[in-house]
């Protein structure tokens, strides 16, 4: 989970400028956005981690014949579906969920477009994170059955307080948004709003697109992206031209844009899908098939802790 705290550097960043303008903390309670539902102030241990995502930490023991947190009480407001950030699986109107130790109860809405640092390619790449501006922005897309979707990422120097001077460009936002129509999902990426002396002219990009089935072509503004193999991948043979790869294990389409972009610019990707963002496999309530498949994750791997063996042999 620290990882994963350092991942959502860009999401916390943008999360802070927000608490900055608006006098709000980035962690607030349920019954400010909802005053008016008794679950709001009953669930007090769960609390809003910026503007799309809610976290309920666990607090009581694993049952250690299940490997489960059971019955651990949360609320899902029913202006929205939510789908957990880790696991890809769906929100249902059930009060109770059950939660392995891997499955920390982070949701976000549905369409949620979250900004995140990519994985360094080396340890040294780890330090001093926080304080620049990132040269590749991993968009980590939750689809969740959601034919529309958007984002936003704020970014400043990350070291000075020049940011709070409004007579000039100390400062940028880039949006991001999806919509689906049939089969066909149009991800689009607009131009930086301003230009700033640290902030770089050019970038990379890495798009996760979480709970779909395999596209059957990609392309960049009109042009096609290739497939690559996912087990290639993980290999580290990742190359460096632009791709698109499928991992089955999270049903993710994973567009990597390796060739830099212009910040400047505004740029559109075209991704064909296999089936709908709503088939019933993607999209089934209490437990969707994403969920299934990080469950079933999980437990492969507490058989092979227990039992010291390779599920792989």
């Amino acid at each position: 989970f620290l990882c994963h705290s350092i991942e959502l550097i860009p999401y916390i960043h943008t999360a802070a400028r927000h608490t900055y303008d608006s006098g709000l903390s980035v962690v607030l309670h349920l019954y400010y956005f909802y005053p008016e539902n008794d679950e709001a102030y009953i669930y007090s241990n769960q609390y809003f981690f910026g503007s799309n995502m809610f976290v309920s930490p666990i607090s009581q023991p694993v049952n250690t014949t299940t490997g489960l947190v059971e019955n651990w009480p949360i609320w899902f407001p029913s202006d929205s579906q939510w789908v957990n950030f880790f696991t890809g699986d769906l929100s249902s109107s059930s009060k109770t969920k059950s939660f392995t130790l891997d499955e920390m109860p982070v949701y976000a809405k549905v369409g949620s477009i979250i900004p995140l640092l990519s994985q360094p390619k080396s340890s040294r790449e780890r330090i001093g994170r926080a304080q620049r501006i990132p040269e590749t922005l991993l968009l980590y897309t939750l689809i969740g059955g959601s034919s529309k979707g958007s984002g936003y990422v704020y970014e400043d120097d990350g070291i000075t307080i020049e940011y709070q001077d409004s007579s000039r460009a100390t400062n940028a936002v880039t949006y991001f948004n999806y919509t689906v129509s049939d089969n066909t999902l149009q991800f689009s990426v607009s131009a930086a709003s301003s230009l700033f002396s640290t902030f770089p002219l050019t970038r990379t990009y890495e798009i996760h697109l979480r709970g779909v089935f395999p596209a059957t072509s990609v392309l960049l503004n009109g042009v096609t992206i290739p497939f690559e193999p996912f087990n290639e991948l993980i290999h580290g043979q990742d190359g460096t031209t632009n791709g698109y790869t499928y991992d089955g294990s999270k049903l993710s389409i994973i567009i990597y844009i390796r060739q830099s972009i212009s910040t400047l610019q505004s740029f559109e990707i075209q991704i064909e899908l296999l089936d709908s963002i709503t088939h019933p496999l993607l999209v089934k309530v209490p437990t969707s098939f994403v969920g299934l498949l990080a469950r079933c994750q999980s437990a492969k791997a507490r058989v092979e802790y227990e039992w010291d063996v390779n599920s792989y042999r």
